[in-house]
């Protein structure tokens, strides 16, 4: 099944239009943890210093249009701590 995966923020939404085939939803929950933590860290200092920045969110719908999760780039602060 394919998966998009949007970045989202109060103001503005990046359309994922080519979507990555992943086997299962966990597998596109995974990665969209992955995403979230490559974007926190790309943000750096940024995220911290901008609330705007923090109000920032993947969101994964599959090809049905089913909205899979919800992830927050603050959660990827927590989540990328549990992968060391």
């Amino acid at each position: 099944m394919r998966y998009y995966f949007h970045v989202i923020s109060v103001k503005r939404a990046w359309r994922d239009y080519e979507g990555l085939s992943c086997s299962n939803a966990d597998d596109a929950k995974i990665h969209a943890g992955l995403m979230a933590s490559e974007l926190f860290r790309l943000l750096g200092d940024e995220f911290v210093r901008d609330e705007r920045l923090r109000a920032i969110s993947l969101l994964v719908i599959d090809e049905r249009g089913k909205e899979i999760t919800r992830m927050p780039l603050e959660f990827a602060r927590s989540w990328r701590r549990g992968l060391h």
